[in-house]
């Protein structure tokens, strides 16, 4: 009778500890739907507790000495029972959300429709001002000497995960001040000064936020009631959830987005998402959302490994499980690597897609989907795939020898048909020296410049040379202007100078262009030039083959 009640007490004592730790510290949803959580509440808090009473412990009170198993005999019938009990159900549960049993219902998780060709306005067009050049790692280096600035306390913090963001309409990486460690937070519990903001499009404006402190941080950042995970805990205290990302709103205040994890194929497969928790870095309110009621600001719900995994299982586990293994038929897979395409306000993840067991460097079409939505949009589109891309723009004999390393691809619209756009930076100090457009369909074609827009002309010039795109395009219509200038101002963007001007005649129009059209730098107001102009149903068009007629007149004359 003892060992019972001495066990019960043992059992009790066991249960209550490990239930306190995995809420209070750990943070663990209080759920049996997530393999992790169940193994801890159920097999190692519940089931070890009802084991230690089984097996029976007992303390005698005259020598002190502990006693394991004093009414074993009943104990470990009992435990074995439970041990056979919990190895059927997780053997059940795994299997009932295995690609095994239920393939085609993973498959279907995401649904892709039929392919379609691509149109002009699937993707962006290319706009040498806006596009999208600045990549994580070359953010962080600029993020790293923007944080300098904070002097001594730049020495106690650190900068976290960059994500990029749509913010007031233009393109940023955005990434929180974190402290650096448990010491740090215990000695300024007010948090940390605020946030980094990089331009994407624009190497110069690296903005230092601290109008708002970051206070609320992930575990090992910070801890009691100003950790993020805690917080989180508490609003949804029986949801599994995906990591954290740090985003903020168009007015500049500081958030945490977690997106709630719900298992919708058997007990613990077909990973999705449920809705989100929004958490202000800065006061700690907490707010949770339905997928439908999501607040506009926030660009991305559907995690891109989840939604990577889902396309995968669409492509492989359409025809079966077996077929995924033995007949192999239809088999799409998505080829590594990824792109983020903002287009119209929303998020895209840009996919190629390559046969399985086929041409690695060749595709068989694209996918983009919504990263808010998870809606799909499949394309009919053979060609390089990106990495293939990446090859045949570092190995372009005008930068072979330089041995720049490609940043990876962004598919844009040039001429009505899909290009692959990427900076060529230096592999020691991430900083882009070059920029690149290679064709998705013939990846011989490469336009190559110093900037972007000296990049799209190469480019273009290039397509029309080879006759892949004629003078007329569905973009654009290439036509010859010669004038005189009436108007010409310059200006500079990412620390690269463009000219615009005005010509008589065509004083409606604003012609663009830069100095990868050499005699482009010494013109003025008043000078006769040629040039051919992609006219577009904009005001703006830009300028290809620009020649200033008063230099011929002046060559000539001294000859």
């Amino acid at each position: 009778m003892t060992g019972k009640i001495t066990g019960g007490i043992a059992a009790i004592v066991w249960i209550a500890f490990w239930f306190w730790l995995g809420w209070w510290r750990f943070n663990i949803p209080v759920t049996v739907t997530g393999f992790g959580p169940f193994f801890y509440w159920v097999v190692w808090t519940a089931g070890a507790g009802i084991s230690i009473f089984c097996l029976g412990v007992e303390a005698d009170q005259q020598s002190g000495k502990i006693t394991v198993g004093s009414h074993s005999g009943k104990g470990v019938n009992a435990i074995a029972a439970i041990v056979l009990l919990l190895a059927l159900f997780m053997t059940v549960g795994g299997l009932s959300g295995s690609s095994i049993f239920r393939a085609r219902a993973l498959a279907s998780q995401i649904y892709v429709s039929d392919a379609v060709p691509f149109q002009a306005d699937d993707l962006p067009a290319f706009d040498p001002t806006q596009i999208p050049w600045v990549d994580a790692a070359y953010a962080r280096v600029l993020g790293d000497q923007r944080l300098g600035e904070l002097g001594a306390i730049g020495a106690e913090v650190r900068i976290g995960t960059y994500v990029r963001q749509l913010v007031n309409g233009q393109l940023f990486y955005v990434a929180p001040i974190l402290h650096d460690g448990f010491l740090r937070w215990n000695a300024n519990r007010q948090g940390t000064p605020g946030f980094i903001m990089v331009s994407m499009t624009d190497d110069r404006d690296v903005r230092l936020v601290t109008d708002n402190v970051i206070r609320i941080q992930p575990n090992g950042h910070a801890a009691f009631g100003d950790k993020l995970e805690r917080i989180v805990h508490r609003a949804a205290p029986t949801a599994l959830r995906f990591d954290p990302i740090f985003l903020v709103c168009d007015d500049l205040y500081p958030h945490w987005i977690t997106p709630i994890r719900v298992n919708r194929v058997g007990l613990w497969g077909g990973r999705d998402v449920d809705g989100i928790v929004i958490v202000n870095a800065t006061t700690g309110a907490v707010s949770r959302y339905g997928l439908y009621d999501v607040p506009d600001w926030v660009d991305i719900i559907h995690p891109i490994d989840v939604v990577e995994r889902q396309l995968s299982n669409w492509g492989t586990l359409r025809g079966g499980w077996l077929n995924s293994w033995a007949g192999r038929r239809g088999l799409i897979q998505l080829e590594d690597g990824n792109a983020i395409v903002y287009h119209k306000g929303d998020a895209y993840l840009f996919d190629a897609l390559t046969a399985a067991g086929g041409n690695d460097e060749s595709t068989i079409g694209f996918i983009l989907t919504n990263l808010r939505t998870k809606e799909t949009r499949h394309f009919s589109l053979t060609g390089a795939t990106e990495r293939a891309a990446m090859l045949s723009a570092q190995g372009d004999p005008r930068v072979a020898a330089q041995r720049f390393q490609a940043t990876f691809p962004l598919p844009v619209m040039v001429e009505g048909q899909v290009a692959y756009f990427m900076a060529l930076t230096d592999p020691n100090s991430n900083i882009a020296q070059a920029f690149a457009l290679v064709n998705v369909q013939r990846h011989q074609i490469v336009g190559i410049g110093d900037t972007p827009r000296a990049a799209e002309a190469d480019y273009r010039m290039r397509l029309h040379a080879t006759g892949v795109a004629g003078l007329h395009t569905p973009t654009a219509d290439l036509v010859e202007i010669e004038g005189e200038i009436v108007r010409w101002g310059q200006y500079s963007v990412g620390g690269n100078t463009f000219f615009t001007f005005m010509v008589a005649g065509y004083e409606e129009r604003l012609f663009r262009t830069d100095t990868s059209q050499p005699e482009a730098v010494l013109t003025r107001e008043g000078d006769r030039v040629r040039f051919y102009a992609l006219a577009t149903e904009g005001t703006s068009w830009s300028v290809l083959a620009f020649e200033n007629l008063e230099f011929n007149l002046a060559r000539g004359q001294l000859e």
